[in-house]
């Protein structure tokens, strides 16, 4: 009897029910009771020696009793929020993290399960927060030749990755939280808190094993390696996406980005865009995600120069109206006054053009032409005139002789 107690069922809610209180202090229960008949008062074992048992069960039991276990702790976790609070304060999310640290990969699938049922409630994410050896394995399965580990793995990360602290609302499945969840830094609530230790989490995990900090994740989307599962590799690189949108300063942007430069992603990302067959389209929009961000990032530090403002953009045409091209093409013509003042103001001597110098010299030819016809029958009335008065004068002379 000391470790019996008395639950509550009724349509929607469970609860224990304490047995030392009286009965005056438990009236609304009572009378819960005794209106509903679909109320259930149900006597079992305590809580906490169902937490303890539970626990002891994951660390003792092995193969066929331990993927039982975890299958009815699975469904315990989703009937019962009073049994996932005392679980998490009694250490055991140490003890399943434990149990899938030493299994072999089928009882890691049964882990992650039980994981993400825990996932779904804020208490779960809370507790997971406070301890990042829970990422770290999540993180080492990536390198798993199990495929639904590895992708049980990613899709717990992308879950935590977009966990809202006020969020508090309980999703069926972890596959329905992925869908759900909002991704983008103008999000009301902020993801950065959760993204900052998935970048934590997952540098630890590569640096523990020799690796440089995204090497697991990169070494899956490069296909030269063992992994072409289109769903592994959405996965993978929106997990990247995400912690990139939701990382809260440049620091931090530059420095993932530079990790994952410096194992070569550009390549990576320009094999995958130049497939010819089988490419994967979901990826390839993911992938443009990608270089969306850092072109938005670069664009914040060196803007481009056909981004001017307004204000800069009259000023220039401002500028252009004042300049000596565009005075050249506004020039009006010229007047007497304005002949006569630009004959007074020195200015720079300028070369006449071969066109005007033909011109200047046919004119000549033709004025000399001219002024040589004119003066030949000037030339013939002269000699006229001289021979006249030649001509009189011998007659005036012979006139005088016969006289």
């Amino acid at each position: 009897l000391e470790d019996s107690g008395l639950q509550l069922s009724t349509p929607g809610n469970c609860h224990y029910i304490d047995c030392d209180a009286t009965i005056a202090e438990l009236r609304d229960e009572y009378e819960l009771v005794c209106d509903s008949r679909k109320s259930i008062l149900i006597l079992r074992t305590q809580l906490s020696a169902r937490v303890h048992y539970a626990t002891e069960t994951l660390l003792n039991a092995q193969s066929k009793e331990l993927r039982k276990a975890l299958f009815a702790l699975k469904r315990v976790f989703q009937e019962d929020q009073e049994f996932v609070q005392e679980f998490l304060s009694s250490a055991g999310l140490t003890a399943l993290v434990e149990v899938g640290c030493q299994s072999e990969q089928s009882i890691q699938q049964y882990v992650l399960r039980a994981l993400g049922e825990l996932m779904l409630y804020v208490d779960g994410m809370t507790a997971i927060i406070e301890d990042i050896t829970v990422l770290q394995w999540l993180h080492s399965l990536v390198t798993s030749d199990y495929r639904l580990v590895v992708k049980g793995s990613l899709e717990l990360l992308l879950v935590f990755a977009n966990f809202k602290e006020k969020s508090s609302t309980q999703s069926s499945s972890s596959s329905a939280a992925i869908n759900s969840l909002e991704v983008g830094r103008n999000s009301p609530v902020s993801t950065s808190r959760t993204s900052r230790i998935v970048i934590q989490a997952v540098e630890n995990d590569d640096k523990s094993r020799g690796l440089r900090p995204w090497e697991s994740i990169v070494t899956l989307l490069n296909e030269k390696a063992r992994c072409t599962d289109a769903e592994l590799l959405v996965l993978c690189m929106t997990l990247v996406n995400k912690v990139l949108d939701a990382v809260p300063d440049q620091e931090s942007f530059y420095n993932v980005v530079d990790q994952l430069e410096t194992l070569d992603m550009e390549n990576v990302i320009r094999r995958h865009q130049t497939k010819r067959t089988g490419r994967n389209l979901k990826l390839l929009d993911q992938f443009a995600v990608y270089e969306k961000a850092l072109e938005e990032e670069y664009d914040v530090e060196e803007p481009d120069e056909d981004k001017v403002p307004e204000k800069d953009k009259k000023r220039g045409s401002e500028s252009k109206k004042d300049s000596p091209s565009s005075k050249k093409k506004e020039q009006k013509p010229l007047t007497n006054g304005d002949v006569k003042k630009s004959e007074k103001s020195p200015g720079k001597e300028t070369k006449p053009k071969q066109s005007e110098i033909g011109e200047l010299s046919s004119l000549t030819k033709t004025l000399l032409n001219s002024q040589v016809k004119t003066d030949e029958p000037e030339k013939t009335k002269r000699g006229c005139e001289k021979r006249g008065t030649q001509h009189s004068s011998s007659s005036n002379r012979i006139r005088q002789r016969s006289d």
